[in-house]
């Protein structure tokens, strides 16, 4: 059976576009993990985002919604 390149390539271009996009999605999962593992420190010790709470913790929720 003879592989015909032209038929065969945009398979594996299908396929390498998926694992980006998998990557891609886990990536972000992690990101998103770090954020939030940074939030939970944060909210522990709530003088290390700032003196003033008032100022921290809003700042946290902009982030912590993006």
């Amino acid at each position: 059976m003879r592989m015909d390149v032209s038929w065969w390539m945009p398979a594996v271009h299908v396929r390498l576009l998926r694992l980006q996009l998998l990557v891609h999605a886990v990536q972000q999962l992690f990101s998103t993990m770090k954020i939030g593992f940074v939030a939970i420190s944060f909210m522990q010790k709530p003088s290390l985002i700032s003196p003033n709470k008032r100022i921290g913790y809003p700042f946290l929720l902009k982030l912590l919604s993006r």
